[in-house]
């Protein structure tokens, strides 16, 4: 699906009217769409041409790279909501558990570190060093490891 819609945002329009001319009314989920800005302007065409018929659920973890590229941010038409991560108080977790293995759904559900390995290597690689946040992502990754380990104490600058 990414690659077709990457290639040609219009087949995202014709593959929601074609739901809304078979069913009448429909609801859209699209997750990451900061990975396609350009399906922002499709949403924006459905949404008004389509009043009262379809809704949108878009989630996306880079509003930076949508803002960057100048994307349509849909002012007016859409609101915006942060999903917060899960706290120990809501899973009934102790600090220290929840100090070792983060918040994060996957993590609090799996109850395993090599999901927050992944995580960290994941979020290296796809939000920092491709949006070209850092130039150097050894460097980073070393800097991570170091920030970790004095968590929690004073540090002297």
């Amino acid at each position: 699906m990414y690659r077709r819609f990457a290639a040609q945002t219009e087949t995202f329009r014709r593959e929601v009217e074609y739901q809304l001319r078979e069913k009448g009314e429909v609801a859209v989920f699209v997750d990451e769409v900061q990975r396609i800005p350009s399906l922002l302007n499709e949403v924006h065409f459905l949404i008004e041409g389509y009043k009262g018929t379809v809704q949108f659920v878009l989630t996306g973890s880079s509003a930076r790279k949508l803002r960057r590229e100048g994307a349509n941010l849909l002012a007016g038409r859409a609101r915006q909501l942060k999903l917060h991560p899960i706290t120990f108080v809501e899973k009934n977790r102790l600090l220290e558990e929840t100090l070792r293995l983060g918040q994060l759904p996957v993590m609090v559900e799996q109850q395993d570190e090599s999901y927050l390995t992944t995580y960290v290597d994941v979020y290296l690689r796809e939000e920092i060093y491709q949006e070209s946040l850092i130039r150097k992502q050894e460097i980073f990754a070393r800097f991570l490891d170091v920030a970790a380990q004095y968590s929690g104490e004073l540090i002297s600058f």
